[in-house]
């Protein structure tokens, strides 16, 4: 079993991120791939680091997946997961604040949903539903 991810790994790993990029319409973020390990020395299959302010990311597949099984699904999946961290990370962002205005957490949230409804029901434009 090889337990070392390869170039073409990292390959179909940053193709199937851009394209959940695409999907979630993550488009607002200045995303950087990386194939090595992660930075906080912590063992992973993947990895991503943000910062919320000026929308920039560095996502990173790591080469050593010791003990675990390398499959282009199990590439794809890492690539999802890392991708969906970036998509929540305003809400995280927002959820650990200190000090949270009432409209921001609603606000974090709506942004997400929108996004996947963009990607499950087409445009995401129609009001659901409207305050009274």
């Amino acid at each position: 079993m090889k337990d070392r991810t390869t170039s073409r790994d990292f390959e179909i790993f940053k193709r199937e991120a851009e394209l959940w990029i695409g999907r979630f319409g993550l488009t607002d973020w200045s995303v950087d791939f990386f194939h090595s390990d992660n930075p906080d020395g912590r063992p992973c299959r993947a990895w991503f680091r943000g910062e919320i302010e000026g929308r920039f990311c560095l996502i990173g597949l790591s080469p050593d997946w010791s003990g675990i099984k390398i499959t282009d699904e199990a590439v794809r999946k890492s690539a999802f997961h890392e991708v969906c961290e970036v998509m929540l990370m305003p809400l995280a962002w927002v959820a650990e604040c200190r000090y949270v205005r009432e409209e921001e957490i609603p606000e974090a949230t709506h942004t997400i949903i929108r996004r996947l409804e963009n990607l499950f029901y087409g445009n995401g434009k129609e009001k659901i539903c409207q305050k009274v």
